[in-house]
């Protein structure tokens, strides 16, 4: 549908992906992460996301 917000994260960073299609300033941006929240909204994020074991087939 062209309208999710696109993210990805290294060890020491975050990447936003933002398009024409957000409707939000983007001066609001930079303070949806602060480093006081970052913890506890990093671990609710990663609650709701499923970890699955990675099995590796050596043939």
């Amino acid at each position: 549908f062209n309208f999710e917000l696109q993210a990805a994260a290294l060890e020491d960073s975050l990447l936003l992906s933002l398009g024409p299609t957000h409707q939000f300033a983007l001066l609001d941006v930079p303070r949806y992460l602060h480093s006081r929240t970052a913890r506890g909204v990093l671990v609710q994020a990663l609650l709701d996301a499923p970890f699955f074991p990675a099995r590796w087939r050596w043939v």
